[in-house]
């Protein structure tokens, strides 16, 4: 979607981008409250297939934007020059576009990862059975229990931590890049 409204020009074009900014700057309590009753109709309410439906919807937004931001930083004579060579236009893209944009993908990974991991709104409205709860309502739940020790409530956040640690270990290098990269224009 980010690489269509980067390089094609259409009637629309414009107001799609801004309900994309529109959309990632509402916060997520409001998109909350109408998608609890989407999914209790649809019967997806305490599952994770709900859960997910609604980080989608809450991270779709950022990822659309900062995908368009760095899809304009990709020159289109390097897709010009695979056409000329005789690719198509998918192939060009397959090709050429998408390996450049590596950078950019990690870094809306790294950004959604991390809001989904971290989110608490979601995970508190959409999930009753404890089963089901997410770690930050787990977490939450330790600190609201009457027998409350310190301790264990640092451990849990720390566990919490390592993986987004060790995620950003491993994609740092392509996150910086595709952060500097799609922060610039021009």
């Amino acid at each position: 979607m980010a690489y269509v409204l980067s390089r094609f020009k259409f009637r629309g074009n414009g107001v799609i981008r801004m309900s994309m900014l529109i959309g990632y700057m509402l916060p997520p309590l409001v998109l909350a409250i109408p998608l609890f009753g989407l999914l209790v109709s649809v019967g997806l309410d305490d599952t994770l297939y709900g859960l997910g439906i609604a980080h989608i919807a809450m991270c779709l937004p950022f990822g659309v934007w900062m995908m368009i931001a760095f899809y304009d930083t990709v020159p289109v004579d390097l897709e010009e020059a695979a056409w000329i060579d005789g690719a198509t236009k998918m192939q060009a893209l397959v090709r050429i576009v998408i390996p450049v944009a590596v950078p950019g993908i990690v870094s809306v990974a790294v950004f959604s990862f991390v809001l989904s991991f971290t989110d608490y709104v979601f995970g508190l409205m959409l999930v009753s059975s404890d089963s089901m709860k997410t770690l930050p309502v787990g977490l939450a739940t330790i600190a609201e229990s009457t027998a409350l020790q310190r301790g264990d409530l640092l451990a849990g956040a720390a566990l919490i931590g390592l993986p987004m640690i060790g995620f950003m270990v491993l994609a740092g290098r392509f996150f910086i890049k595709g952060m500097m990269a799609g922060a610039v224009k021009g």
